[in-house]
């Protein structure tokens, strides 16, 4: 004689965001002793995601690239004589973003070809 399974029922949970019945979508902060989060839908755990989404600290390496990025940047404004980043055209906003991000970039790369031994 075969079992009969009973059905399978939702946790008692309301969803975090709609207070609907969870249906089985949580999220449970790692490291923490939080109590998990329960949703009802993929849209409502998104909701909450962007709403409790924490500030990335960057490491001391990324800081500094950063700023490194902001000076190329910034220099890519002064040889146009200009700050009003609304003012832009096509050309100009793609130069500065790609000037930030190579100034980014490459400032990781300086400091990571200085930590390498060999």
């Amino acid at each position: 004689m075969i079992p009969q399974r009973r059905p399978v029922a939702a946790p008692p949970y309301p969803c975090a965001v709609c207070t609907r019945a969870s249906t089985g979508f949580a999220f449970s902060a790692p490291g923490t002793r939080a109590a998990p989060a329960f949703f009802c839908s993929m849209r409502c755990s998104e909701v909450w995601m962007v709403a409790h989404r924490r500030k990335i600290e960057l490491t001391r390496d990324e800081a500094a690239a950063a700023l490194a990025g902001g000076k190329a940047a910034g220099a890519y404004l002064e040889q146009l004589g200009r700050t009003d980043m609304a003012q832009f055209n096509r050309v100009e906003w793609a130069e500065f973003c790609e000037r930030l991000t190579r100034g980014y970039l490459e400032e990781l790369q300086r400091q990571a070809d200085a930590q390498v031994p060999f």
